[in-house]
């Protein structure tokens, strides 16, 4: 039995009972790609090893990578498909510092936006030019989530009341949330555009063959995008920038429009918190953190100090902010 059969019989099971296989999908056919579909007897623990160690990646993704390995593989050896495969220990990284999240400047949103038809002229392309900034816009206007946006369903919205339903996940709580004008304009013109119409699924936005997006998609064709406008990060984070990043610029830019405009982040952080779907309002402290060393001019207004101090110099400013 070859590799790939076995990965299907797996992921055939998973779905069976009601699971989503997305990016375990990603997982197993880059894993697949590496070994050349081996026959399951003739993966060794040599195989794993270098597919692990393949490129320099995040410690959660590794992780993911060897948990999903182990997963199957134990499915495998269990029905006798094959002989059971000590996978390699994976070392932690207690004492890595969090990565640091990317935050796109208004004018490499638009470089973005500017580079998918060229990004995506290639006829394998899964994801339309139209689809791909459609979901970009979707998550840099909403906040919403990757696997919110390519998840979302027609009966989610509710376009008269300018209204949407995120579906929410393990970490982000199931919201309806209003949209500005130029997203309700957005999703108007993307269901009565080509990409949406003439297909039978639900989901709202669609791969070229009418089938909702997955993942892995997205993600592969955003890399491409990102090199393509030539957008790369100068602030000392490790990993490149993402699409789960607009979602924190989202954040970040929201926070800078009501400093500069006076609005009291005391009553704006809840409303934040809630429209984002997330567990209360210390989740926001993350958001603030990175918007200092940005958006400095705006935060001087919030020191009640002049003269020569520093709004970092309020311990009262400080312990707010560290409190949110």
């Amino acid at each position: 039995m070859k590799i790939s059969e076995g990965v299907e019989r797996y992921l055939g099971r998973r779905r069976a009972m009601g699971l989503s296989c997305q990016s375990e999908e990603a997982i197993f056919s880059a894993f697949r790609r590496h070994v050349n579909n081996l026959p399951i007897q003739e993966i060794t623990q040599k195989h794993v090893l270098e597919f692990l160690g393949l490129r320099d990646t995040s410690h959660a993704r590794l992780m993911a990578k060897h948990r999903s390995l182990t997963s199957l593989f134990q499915f495998l050896t269990d029905r006798e498909y094959m002989y059971a495969l000590a996978m390699p220990p994976v070392r932690g990284r207690e004492d890595d510092p969090p990565p640091i999240p990317f935050i796109y400047s208004p004018t490499e949103i638009r470089k973005l936006m500017q580079c998918t038809d060229q990004n995506q002229t290639n006829q394998l392309c899964a994801v339309s030019a139209r689809t791909l900034r459609a979901v970009l816009l979707m998550l840099y206007g909403t906040g919403a989530s990757t696997s919110e946006a390519i998840s979302l369903k027609r009966e989610d919205l509710d376009l008269k009341r300018n209204l949407v339903t995120f579906r929410g996940d393990r970490m982000i709580q199931r919201r309806t949330v209003p949209v500005c004008k130029d997203i309700h304009e957005l999703l108007r013109s993307y269901l009565r555009s080509e990409e949406s119409k003439g297909h039978s699924t639900q989901s709202v936005f669609v791969s070229k063959r009418g089938q909702p997006l997955r993942a892995h998609w997205m993600t592969c064709a955003f890399a491409r995008l990102r090199v393509r406008a030539g957008i790369i990060r100068n602030d000392g984070g490790k990993c490149p920038p993402t699409l789960r990043d607009l979602r924190q610029t989202f954040a970040v830019h929201r926070i800078a429009s009501w400093i500069k405009e006076g609005a009291d982040l005391n009553r704006m952080l809840p409303a934040l918190s809630a429209y984002m779907g997330l567990a209360g309002v210390v989740s926001t402290q993350r958001f603030l953190f990175l918007t200092p060393e940005r958006f400095k001019r705006g935060l001087d207004k919030l020191s009640p100090f002049k003269g020569r101090k520093h709004w970092r110099d309020d311990a009262d400013l400080m312990r707010f902010l560290a409190s949110l």
